[in-house]
């Protein structure tokens, strides 16, 4: 994308060298619009696998941020997911949810589901009751690498349990489908 708008931006500027000074600027305004209108949820979006946990979107203030500690990710619950915006189509799903970090573009294709501790849900203020534990989808161009990421940090951090995660979750991959039936993701109920 960065490349095109580069080519159109330079193609503007040398090739029509009639345009006024003002009609280039304001073209070079709009490709950067556009690239930034489509960069902007990938970044907003930002999941960090750290020591003790997984740190999930971006801001200066903790409001902005959830943390889901190793301790209450069930690596037997990790799985690699393709068409995961299509998840809340299904029965049971919410159709917009603090817990899908999908972003868009090429981000919305593939994702890796993490099942661990829903700090992003008040039961007090939602009024509902759950078992505390909620799916968290991570997209990412290459979710393998974020699920090795994380078997890694699990184990560092003493979850011995984790080991074998990432192919586990290769295997167990869930093609989510497109017409709407029982959730592709059990809830977790312990």
């Amino acid at each position: 994308m960065t490349l095109i708008t580069v080519g159109v931006v330079a193609w503007q500027w040398w090739a029509v060298p009639d345009d006024p000074l003002w009609f280039r600027f304001f073209v070079l305004f709009l490709m950067l619009l556009l690239c930034s209108a489509l960069a902007l949820p990938g970044i907003l979006e930002r999941h960090r696998v750290c020591e003790h946990g997984l740190v999930l979107g971006y801001g200066p203030t903790r409001s902005a941020r959830y943390v889901v500690p190793w301790a209450s990710v069930d690596p037997g619950r990790v799985r690699l997911l393709r068409r995961g915006q299509l998840i809340s189509r299904h029965r049971g799903m919410p159709q917009v949810s603090p817990h899908y970090r999908i972003g868009t573009g090429p981000l919305a294709y593939r994702s890796l589901a993490v099942n661990g501790l829903d700090t992003a849900s008040n039961p007090s203020r939602d009024g509902r009751r759950g078992s505390g534990y909620a799916w968290w989808l991570l997209g990412s161009p290459q979710p393998e690498k974020v699920a090795r990421a994380i078997e890694d940090a699990m184990v560092a951090d003493g979850h011995t349990r984790a080991r074998g995660l990432a192919a586990r979750a290769v295997e167990q991959e869930i093609v989510v489908p497109w017409t709407p039936g029982p959730p592709p993701l059990r809830p977790r109920t312990r």
